[in-house]
């Protein structure tokens, strides 16, 4: 009876809250967007990836509350049809239903807890995702001025709490491990998930507010942070994201040879530090972080063994379209040992459990919206640095719920801009719109040479500036191409 009516407090205590915690999901975004980067924080900080807590014979983590909350009131926009349709929340909207159709049929065959496992981050980056990208046009333009300020504030904490642990037990291989409060822990002072953020952080800094002294000398600190954190795949990310930002911006034309100027100077300043301040160990640990990702006994060939071992098993139809349930696992022989972590890939986790069609729906979802963040501006040319370094960290982890996050802010961007009509022409067309405000009007010409595609409507390539008069006396038998 004790044991009983433990639970049932528990259970009662867990309803009292979840209940204000929905509220405030429903009502205050900026708090709701708050609690959803708050369990990733705490992670870093107690280094464990999930915090959580035994009813019955049940764990739940705070991360798990905290979607779970962003669900009902997700659900409750549903009913009440206060969704913005897009393609994009259409494709989140598909994976998720893939995803709790592949979770029921887990629970049939292997538990509850076996399966809510496995599903576990696709449903924490997926409802995060889709709780921020259906907030609808109510939600003022300033939450996307504070999840930028969140982010920011997020990676400095992230930043010092490395500074800490540093301090505490030195700089060392991404191979070495040590012992936290009598736990074995890796020498690395955040997960993978903490370095993409601050990653992501300095993308927003040199993208937005690259014009200060003082943003330039935090990108810098960043930068460095990055690169000593020694997390292969987000030096990719980060390296992949700063190729983009010369070849795409093309608002930001003026700033290349500033982030060019930035990244030199972070190299720089990471060399004179290992070469001249005592740090030659330091250099060697990151030498050997950098060998690990090469040879037949890598971390990578190790990956990509158990990779092929996993897509080489014969599937039905349905699994190869559909994929299997969660709750099968992943086990697969690796130079003749039996491992059954995850694969370390998100694109084989996801066409192992929700097949071709979870693929598709994946991909095409950040194709699209590569695409439809066309425009030269600012904010659009983050939107895209932000995606791409979510494909790149995907291809060695899953994306977490800070993740889920940062691509529902970009989407809720591009939905308000294109439900207000503000969604850009190309950007000739934009241009030359331009040119006819701000051009005064002229007297009436005669004629008007047009460079590019001749058509009479005006299309999109069509340069209306440049205009040749004709001498008096001369007219057109047709008036198409006078000027009005």
């Amino acid at each position: 009876m004790s044991a009983t009516f433990l639970i049932a407090a528990q259970l009662g205590t867990a309803g009292i809250l979840s209940s204000a915690l929905v509220w405030v999901f429903a009502r205050q975004m900026r708090l709701g967007i708050c609690l959803l980067l708050l369990p990733g924080l705490i992670g870093e900080l107690t280094r464990q990836n999930e915090l959580g807590v035994d009813v019955g014979h049940l764990t739940f983590s705070l991360s798990d509350v905290v979607v779970a909350c962003a669900a009902i009131v997700l659900i409750g926009r549903l009913v009440l049809r206060r969704i913005h349709v897009s393609l994009s929340v259409l494709a989140l909207g598909g994976l998720l239903a893939l995803s709790a159709g592949s979770m029921f049929q887990g629970m049939a065959e292997f538990g509850l807890e076996t399966a809510a496992n496995e599903c576990r981050p696709y449903a924490h980056f997926l409802i995060a995702s889709l709780y921020i990208a259906t907030a609808g046009a109510g939600v003022r333009t300033e939450i996307l001025r504070f999840g930028a300020k969140a982010w920011c504030v997020l990676a400095v904490t992230y930043a010092l709490v490395c500074i800490c642990r540093w301090w505490a037990t030195g700089i060392t291989s991404a191979n070495d491990y040590v012992i936290d409060d009598g736990t074995l822990v890796t020498a690395r002072p955040l997960f993978a998930a903490g370095a993409l953020v601050i990653c992501q952080a300095t993308l927003l800094l040199i993208t937005m507010r690259w014009q200060t002294l003082r943003c330039r000398i935090l990108v810098g600190g960043l930068l460095l942070t990055v690169i000593l954190l020694q997390h292969r795949t987000v030096w990719i990310a980060t390296a992949v994201a700063i190729v983009a930002y010369l070849l795409l911006g093309r608002a930001a034309r003026t700033d290349r040879f500033s982030v060019a100027g930035a990244a030199v100077f972070t190299g720089v300043i990471a060399f004179i530090g290992l070469s001249l301040f005592s740090l030659g160990s330091v250099k060697e640990e990151l030498l050997s972080s950098y060998s690990a990702m090469q040879g037949t006994h890598s971390t990578f060939a190790w990956r990509v063994t158990g990779w092929n071992e996993l897509l080489a098993e014969k599937a039905t139809f349905q699994g190869t379209m559909f994929g299997r349930p969660f709750g099968t696992g992943y086990q697969r022989l690796i130079d003749g040992s039996l491992v059954t972590v995850s694969p370390h890939n998100f694109y084989v986790q996801t066409f192992l459990r929700l097949g071709i069609t979870g693929i598709a729906l994946l991909f095409g979802l950040y194709l699209w919206t590569l695409l439809a963040l066309r425009s030269g501006s600012r904010a659009d040319l983050l939107g895209r640095l932000i995606l791409l370094t979510q494909l790149t960290f995907c291809a060695a982890y899953s994306p977490s719920t800070e993740q889920g996050v940062a691509l529902g802010l970009v989407l809720w961007q591009l939905s308000r801009t294109q439900s207000s009509g503000e969604r850009r022409k190309p950007f000739i067309q934009r241009k030359l719109d331009e040119n006819r405000t701000q051009t005064p009007l002229a007297k009436p010409y005669a004629h008007t040479h047009h460079v590019g595609d001749h058509r009479e409507n005006g299309g999109p390539w069509q340069l209306t500036g440049l205009r040749t008069f004709e001498p008096e006396g001369e007219q057109h038998a047709s008036d198409d191409h006078c000027a009005r």
